[in-house]
């Protein structure tokens, strides 16, 4: 018979189970198991992907599995971040254009706005903001994640 992923699942299921009376360092123990057993997974996915890669189509429908494509992802590094903002910038500046009704402009603000929106996602620094007397929670949502166990 052989072992499948489900099977696996399904052990480790009822291993949880049999955990809930555990004492903090036997969770200690799984917990740093569980960690080395996701790395050696991760390692085991990337090396199937690898193998497909090198054999396989760009896209292929498979019966049972479905669409199954090849994407290619490019590492950017070493932006020039000071030239980007300005062309960024002054191409907003270049597509405000004025209310066939009122004749007014776009306010410049709002136009470039919308372009660095649609360009440069912002991952605002929180330290940052109230370095400057910006509360962040009046500008997002917060919720608190559960804890998290750190193994060092």
């Amino acid at each position: 018979m052989t072992l499948t992923i489900a099977d696996i699942l399904a052990g480790l299921d009822q291993l949880g189970a049999e955990l809930r009376d555990a004492e903090p360092e036997t969770l200690a123990i799984y917990i740093s198991q569980a960690h080395e057993l996701i790395a050696n997974y991760r390692t085991f996915v990337e090396t199937l992907e690898a193998l497909y890669v090198a054999k396989a189509p760009k896209e292929v429908t498979y019966t049972g599995v479905g669409v199954v494509e090849i994407k290619r992802s490019a590492k950017r590094t070493s932006w020039q971040h000071d030239e980007l903002w300005a062309v960024v910038v002054a191409r907003a500046l270049d597509e405000r254009v004025a209310d066939p009704e009122t004749g007014e402009w776009d306010r410049e603000a709002d136009v470039v706005a919308r372009v660095l929106r649609d360009c440069a996602t912002p991952s605002w620094k929180v330290t940052g903001l109230r370095a400057h007397g910006v509360d962040p929670s009046e500008f997002c949502d917060e919720e608190w994640g559960n804890a998290k166990v750190v193994i060092r």
